[in-house]
């Protein structure tokens, strides 16, 4: 009788499903990586996966399939990590009820996970974002959802699937406008609103007229957008803004670089000057309540800096830990687990760097980039 299907039914149905309440994604990403396993394992032992014991999948054919993947299936290294991942969990799962094993199960617990270049992320600036925000056709019904649906990703840095699963009564347009939503790892999220995105979802939401459990973007037939849907909407709109911001041509925009952006350049809205008299910030019902006298230009929207003592311009989120505002901050804002995460948002802002080198110039240096001579004078210093 085979060991393998037993154990492979019990670690989906009793450790994933009852144990770990593991969610649907991760069920479905371990059930696709053990499709595409047992399927490699049936053409090299010869067996149908049925017949497979847990001795035939040894070390040598796990490292086998995990070449398989990169060479034949053309998948990049993170993919094999992932498969390799469910992979780990099954057989450490499996060592628990089959000892006999224990050998096979140590070496493939063994194989470690693969090293990986790691890119700089992708973000649009403050110019990018306006373009992107003014192509949606908001003479019909169809610009006036993606406008409220882009001005909602770039603000408050949701993930794809945290926008399409948004429902009516997760958006609060009262005292301490925010949005919440359950996001990944199943932590609920609150994200504070600025006045522009305030006054765009309440148009929407005035002509959506759902009810507060209906879904918040929704399609001609009333069904909720996809990620795939919206995935599309963004390719679209980026080809229609790049013809006014040629700078998009150069980026290939997605949800997460929307995310991103979110951090990158937080103030995208139009600026003005702010009358005299008090700018009353008011976040969150939880969150202290704070006044702010202006009397120089100050964004309409404000940035995430807005809600830790500062009312400045600001562009980027970069700034926030120039201003001693700490990393964890950010990460709070964009839901992250782990605060190592935020930390590829310092590498991507080449400002941040050049003021680390101008802090190591010497003394009697002049401050400033390098600029190079008149094109006349350089001629003749030439000749």
């Amino acid at each position: 009788m085979s060991t393998l299907a037993p154990t492979l039914q019990a670690f989906f149905t009793d450790r994933l499903a009852r144990q770990r309440q593991a969610s649907g994604h991760t069920i479905t990403a371990y059930r696709d990586a053990f499709k595409l396993l047992l399927v490699f394992a049936g053409q090299q032992t010869g067996k149908p996966p049925s017949r497979l014991d847990i001795a035939d999948l040894d070390a040598p054919l796990i490292g086998a399939f995990l070449s398989h993947l990169q060479t034949d299936r053309r998948n990049s290294a993170r993919t094999r990590n992932a498969r390799l991942a469910a992979i780990h969990s099954l057989f450490r799962y499996a060592a628990l009820c089959h000892p006999e094993d224990a050998a096979v199960i140590a070496r493939v617990l063994a194989i470690p996970p693969k090293r990986f270049d790691r890119a700089l992320i992708t973000y649009l600036t403050e110019a990018e974002i306006t373009a992107l925000l003014a192509a949606p056709d908001q003479a019909t019904w169809t610009g006036r959802r993606d406008h409220a649906l882009l001005m909602l990703a770039c603000q408050t840095g949701l993930r794809a699937t945290e926008l399409t699963r948004l429902t009516v009564g997760d958006v609060h347009l009262g005292t301490g406008a925010h949005v919440s939503c359950l996001g990944k790892g199943r932590k609920q999220r609150i994200t504070p609103l600025t006045a522009t995105t305030v006054a765009v979802l309440g148009a929407w939401l005035a002509e959506r007229a759902g009810l507060p459990a209906d879904p918040l973007f929704i399609t001609r037939r009333s069904t909720p957008l996809s990620r795939d849907a919206l995935e599309r909407r963004i390719a679209r709109y980026t080809a229609t803004a790049a013809l006014s911001c040629p700078t998009l041509h150069e980026k290939k925009v997605s949800p997460h670089v929307l995310r991103h952006s979110a951090v990158i350049s937080t103030s995208f809205s139009a600026r003005g000057t702010a009358q005299s008299g008090a700018f009353r910030i008011v976040p969150h019902k939880y969150l202290a309540v704070r006044e702010a006298r202006a009397t120089r230009p100050v964004p309409r929207s404000f940035s995430l800096r807005c809600w830790f003592r500062n009312q400045v311009q600001i562009t980027r989120a970069m700034r926030l830990l120039n201003a001693g505002v700490d990393t964890s901050v950010i990460a709070l804002w964009m839901g992250h687990e782990n605060v190592a995460t935020t930390q590829v948002y310092i590498h991507a802002d080449l400002a941040l760097k050049e003021r680390a080198i101008a802090r190591t110039a010497p003394q009697d240096t002049p401050p400033g980039r390098y600029q190079p001579p008149d094109a006349v004078l350089a001629f003749l210093d030439g000749l």
